[in-house]
């Protein structure tokens, strides 16, 4: 990885990737072998307020540079999106429930279905005209016992 800018990714805490990681995801997203990143920024997407189970959301965009050179015309843009997915246990919210139903709600309720959907071979299986997102890393954290969260990177697909 040679000095790129990398700004803002530290917003993402946790689901914060490496440069190098970066460049794997960016050239996956973009069809390629791992590509050296020349510029990256992170910005938050709007998570609604009552989704119990997305813990961030994340766009970041860049450029990638072709061939590892820095020469001018030889980048090429990528925008990915970063999730995190999480127990609601984890929910700033999950005060709201009352506390009889908290931990019932915890280790019920399944927040881990969309991640696994995604990481699922079901894209592949879609009828004419159904898609799911393309996901090009999957990242399972734990903090405590139960109180997980999984991150995955997925394709903007209006970038391409």
């Amino acid at each position: 990885m040679n000095n790129a800018a990398l700004v803002n990714l530290d917003i993402l805490g946790p689901a914060a990737p490496t440069g190098s990681e970066l460049g794997r995801i960016a050239g996956a997203a973009l069809h390629l072998p791992p590509v050296e990143i020349g510029f990256a920024n992170a910005a938050p997407i709007q998570v609604p307020l009552f989704n119990m189970t997305t813990g961030g959301l994340w766009r970041i965009t860049g450029t990638a540079q072709m061939d590892g050179s820095a020469v001018p015309g030889k980048s090429v843009p990528f925008s990915v999106v970063v999730k995190s997915i999480q127990s609601p246990a984890l929910w700033s919210g999950i005060w709201q429930v009352p506390d009889h139903f908290r931990e019932s709600l915890v280790r019920n309720y399944p927040w881990h279905t969309e991640a696994r959907v995604y990481a699922s071979d079901l894209a592949n299986n879609m009828p004419d005209g159904g898609r799911l997102p393309e996901v090009f890393a999957r990242q399972p954290h734990c903090w405590e016992g139960w109180q997980e969260a999984e991150l995955f990177v997925r394709v903007d697909r209006r970038s391409r």
